[in-house]
């Protein structure tokens, strides 16, 4: 025992800026979202196992919720694909035309499924992290949507992780349409209510 405070007596000093340089690192990572990623880029295979942990963890207690969810979203679109179809069939009198055109349609895109493993709501410069990188045949800039929608673009990838830039940063700009009008212009979301984001630059 003597021979410890001994020690630490002596290096306190060394043993004081290694105590602050862990803690210097740590809020670096935690609180900057583009350094964190950066760390994500270079140390993603524990980094990206680590979360997949914990997102498998908070699946685990969150799987009866989504299910319900999912349950409830699938009979609805199913509803919804059975009335359209009908009426369509009716219009053409071809009950095919909408199953054919489908199948066209995803043919023309490359779809990768993913999970996400990280996410945040709460800051101006989110981040979603996803299972699935440049092995999966993920590359940088492309565009990642889920069931109810558009998420975000692909901002940086590893072999097996990918970091996603979803709508709701401050920094995203994601080119979109006003349906029935034609006119263009950039989804924008600048903070405060994640329920809200505006369409810039519209021609007048």
């Amino acid at each position: 025992m003597r021979n410890l405070l001994e020690f630490l007596a002596r290096y306190n000093h060394w043993l004081l800026f290694v105590v602050l340089e862990v803690i210097g690192i740590v809020l670096l990572f935690q609180y900057n979202s583009y350094q964190g990623s950066v760390w994500f880029s270079s140390a993603n295979a524990v980094a990206g196992k680590v979360l997949s942990w914990d997102a498998k963890v908070e699946s685990f207690f969150s799987m009866s919720k989504a299910n319900q969810e999912l349950t409830q979203r699938n009979l609805y679109l199913e509803q919804q694909v059975k009335l359209l179809s009908g009426q369509l069939g009716e219009a053409t009198k071809d009950t095919g035309w909408v199953h054919r055109n489908q199948l066209a349609l995803l043919k023309s895109f490359k779809m990768v499924p993913a999970k996400v493993v990280s996410n945040s709501v709460s800051r101006f410069d989110n981040l979603i992290t996803i299972n699935k990188g440049s092995a999966d045949g993920v590359r940088k800039d492309m565009g990642v949507a889920c069931g109810q929608g558009v998420v975000g673009i692909v901002y940086m990838v590893s072999s097996h992780y990918s970091v996603v830039i979803p709508v709701l940063n401050t920094s995203s700009n994601i080119s979109c349409r006003i349906r029935g009008r034609g006119y263009f212009g950039y989804l924008h979301w600048s903070g405060g209510d994640p329920r809200v984001a505006y369409v810039e630059e519209v021609p007048r």
